[in-house]
């Protein structure tokens, strides 16, 4: 039995499929049904911009009737020259070849704007490639939630009086759910899930599989509340992931969207300034000046022990040039000595030997 609000796609309908695949959250592609399987919920959807592996023809495949949605009306037409957007409208821009949910974060000119993705990144972007983001829920265009902003983290709670009753695909079972919603973080973060993606599977699965959302979102909160500057990258984004999943299925979550995506914004400049600085670690420059400063450190060793030698041989210098000036004294008084033996020794030798020998 079809479950109440399901959608249903007929050949050639336009729609727009959401990927599952890593590195695609947040992002719809437009595409074309080329047929459907009611009994299992699937179609065969033919790509618009995507193309096969080796880029020969549109890219073709089976996709779930829970990530298939029509294609969203026109925008209005402006009513005036005014721009169109403003800082902290959600959106959706289509780079990539998909149509990307964002937030816009500021206006360049009256023509562009910067866009924030899920992932954090940021990119300026036309007004032609942006359109209002919008929901398909009970077969109906509406827009996403509100957020009640203000200076403080309360901007992540929605107010009780906008939460409103919302058909589920499956009973509740009350003991179980009145365990769940009495916990903390529902009465700090008020929900309200439609937990409309769920349709796709059987009735018996869908209660336990809502459970597990709600357990998840519990999860969230508290691991983004846990969380520390030095905790990996991946960590953060893969609440990213787990907050897209939510979304689909009618949380709140805006607000811990853009409260994640600032925690990210400063993650990953703290590991900008880490990775500037191994650059600056390794720089050619630095390198060659560390071996320089290496050189001239050696070469004072170098000097220091030459100057030592010299003040050796400048000792021993002084020493045998005292030892020569003695031996030069000494040898200029055996020269008077023998000069006056000699002297002596003539006058001895000019005496006639008569008179000696009287």
């Amino acid at each position: 039995m079809e479950a109440p609000g399901a959608p249903v796609f007929v050949k050639g309908d336009h729609v727009e499929v959401r990927s599952d695949e890593p590195g695609f959250a947040g992002a719809w592609f437009e595409a074309t049904i080329l047929r459907g399987n009611p009994r299992k919920k699937r179609v065969l959807v033919e790509f618009k911009d995507l193309l096969n592996d080796d880029a020969s023809r549109p890219l073709r495949e089976f996709a779930d009737v829970g990530d298939v949605r029509p294609r969203p009306p026109p925008p209005p037409p402006p009513l005036g020259p005014h721009r169109e957007f403003a800082v902290g409208d959600k959106v959706e821009a289509f780079v990539r070849d998909g149509w990307w949910v964002g937030e816009v974060v500021g206006v360049a000119n009256e023509a562009r704007y910067i866009v924030r993705f899920v992932d954090g990144d940021e990119s300026e972007i036309g007004k032609s490639g942006l359109r209002t983001s919008l929901d398909w829920i009970d077969g109906k265009w509406v827009r996403p939630p509100e957020v009640i902003t203000s200076k403080t983290h309360d901007s992540l709670l929605l107010p009780p009086q906008e939460q409103s009753v919302v058909p589920l695909p499956f009973p509740k079972t009350p003991v179980l759910w009145r365990a769940l919603e009495s916990m903390e973080v529902f009465a700090r973060f008020p929900q309200n899930p439609h937990f409309r993606p769920l349709e796709r599977f059987s009735e018996e699965l869908r209660e336990g599989l809502a459970i597990a959302q709600m357990i998840g979102f519990v999860n969230l909160v508290e691991g983004m509340r846990l969380s520390r500057f030095a905790d990996p990258l991946n960590g953060f984004m893969e609440r990213l992931v787990v907050i897209e999943d939510l979304e689909l299925h009618g949380f709140t979550v805006q607000g811990l969207h853009s409260h994640l995506l600032e925690m990210i914004r400063l993650k990953k400049t703290g590991e900008q300034c880490d990775w500037q600085l191994a650059e600056l670690d390794g720089n050619e420059v630095l390198t060659h000046l560390n071996e320089t400063n290496k050189k001239i450190v050696r070469l004072e060793e170098s000097i220091a022990c030459v100057q030592c030698k010299r003040s050796a041989a400048e000792e021993r210098l002084e020493n045998c040039t005292s030892a020569c000036a003695k031996l030069e004294k000494e040898g200029m008084a055996m020269k008077e000595q023998m000069s006056a033996v000699k002297q002596e020794y003539d006058g001895l030798v000019t005496v006639p030997l008569m008179y000696s020998c009287v």
